[in-house]
């Protein structure tokens, strides 16, 4: 499930940039303002609403690795952008996967947002048709004074990496499909910068999601990790897969700080066990600022 986390921030600013894309708009409030940006965002910017982000899915992926993926940008009113940043090229991999904030001008979130209603967010763009049902995703969110606009947009996975809309398009598909490419490619930079900027400090969560799904012994030939007790609630939690034998529960308050905290000796391989002694596998997920639960995950 690892490999999914640590391939989502680069392949999704690849990918989005480069393929031919499908979307539709979700079920969700009115479609979004296109007036004044600054009167677009939601009245009380004090309180860290989100008013942007853009999440990765990888079609093919390991059931479950879309529902843990940390988004490829979350951007907030007050001004927090909230990405994955880099990891050491080690194996196994940590328990926890690295979250990073940095800031950005109000103002630059009022544009962002203005941009994202600009490409059509919200009204359901033509992008074209995917070619496979298995194809990568990306799910744009956009919030504003009018209520929330979510957009599916699929990734063709046999679509060339190019910087230009791919063969096949009318002439409105393809001027959606540039205003979809600005957007994300803005976003991408932003990510980037954030990455690699001085100001950056570790996101810390207040709760975190635990993605489970059964051990399976990975057999690669190295040692098994030795097993950690779960500190958080009962396993394997909710089902939200069980056609994959996928889980999900969400711990917060001292459950979450215990969580965390074990989550410090673990890695991304290792069996975690119940009070029965059974072996889990568990993808943990901090919940950023605007997710209290498993259903506020973006491949929920």
């Amino acid at each position: 499930m690892r490999s999914s986390r640590l391939r989502s921030t680069a392949v999704l600013g690849v990918a989005l940039l480069a393929s031919g894309c499908a979307a539709r708009a979700e079920g969700s409030a009115p479609t979004p303002s296109r007036s004044d940006p600054a009167a677009a965002i939601r009245v009380d910017p004090a309180d860290g609403g989100l008013a942007l982000q853009v999440a990765y899915g990888d079609g093919c992926a390991p059931p479950g690795s879309a529902l843990s993926g940390i988004p490829l940008a979350s951007v907030y009113e007050d001004g927090r952008v909230i990405t994955e940043g880099a990891y050491r090229s080690i194996y196994p991999g940590p328990a926890l996967p690295n979250v990073q904030v940095s800031r950005i001008r109000p103002d630059r979130v009022d544009a962002l947002v203005q941009q994202a209603l600009d490409a059509g967010l919200g009204e359901e763009p033509d992008l074209g048709t995917p070619s496979t049902s298995d194809a990568p995703w990306a799910r744009v969110t956009v919030v504003t004074v009018d209520g929330t606009a979510v957009t599916d947009v699929h990734l063709p996975a046999d679509c060339p990496y190019e910087d230009r809309p791919p063969t096949g398009l009318t002439h409105e598909q393809e001027v959606a499909w540039e205003g979809l490419k600005d957007l994300v490619d803005t976003l991408s930079s932003i990510g980037a910068a954030a990455v690699g900027s001085r100001e950056t400090e570790s996101y810390q969560p207040e709760a975190v999601a635990a993605v489970v799904t059964e051990w399976v012994d990975p057999d690669d030939g190295l040692p098994t990790p030795e097993p950690v007790a779960w500190p958080g609630p009962a396993l394997p939690g909710e089902a939200v897969d069980p056609e994959h034998g996928v889980h999900c529960m969400t711990a917060t308050g001292a459950a979450a700080d215990a969580v965390l905290a074990a989550a410090r000796t673990a890695s991304d391989i290792t069996p975690w066990t119940d009070d029965q002694g059974r072996r889990w596998a568990v993808e943990l997920r901090p919940l950023l600022p605007h997710e209290r639960s498993c259903a506020d995950l973006p491949a929920a």
